[in-house]
């Protein structure tokens, strides 16, 4: 390669780091965010009543599940003493990111309404998206008809 061929590749890399490095989001799950601590009461107060409730002790201090639905396909983990850093979402009323975008967006809607976030997705396979966000991931499943019907968020450790 060139001198000046890896130049140009180098200043479009970085061109392209500027640009994504300016759209900086948060990730919330009807307004608790990722990476902040909250207590059993603030996360009942804001999302209602579990369908079940587990708390553990583990080397790092108080773990929380919380499961929501009748088949409990909603999952929110909650580790390091209340720290929000895991959910798996199947339940049409509790919208992400709600403090990007107004209403946030939830299952049920089709895929399309992501394009609102300003952060691109790419397809991984038939009826699955991926969402970076930093160095975290939002995997999106879609039906056939592109309708959105689960988010996992995952934050690597």
């Amino acid at each position: 390669m060139t001198m000046k061929r890896f130049i140009a590749i180098a200043m479009l890399m970085l061109s392209c780091s500027l640009v994504f490095a300016q759209k900086h989001y948060e990730m919330d799950l009807n307004g608790l965010e990722i990476g902040q601590t909250y207590t059993k009461e603030q996360v009942v107060a804001r999302l209602g009543k579990p369908t079940l409730y587990r708390s553990y002790q583990s080397e790092f201090g108080l773990g929380e599940s919380y499961y929501y639905g009748e088949k409990k396909t909603t999952e929110l983990d909650f580790q390091r003493n209340g720290e929000f850093t895991f959910f798996t979402l199947a339940e049409k009323n509790m919208p992400i990111l709600t403090k990007t975008i107004a209403g946030g967006i939830c299952v049920g809607e089709n895929i399309s309404a992501m394009k609102k976030v300003g952060i691109p997705y790419g397809l991984c396979k038939k009826g699955e998206y991926l969402m970076m966000f930093g160095t975290d991931f939002l995997y999106i499943w879609v039906d056939e008809k592109d309708i959105i019907t689960r988010f996992i968020y995952i934050v690597p450790d």
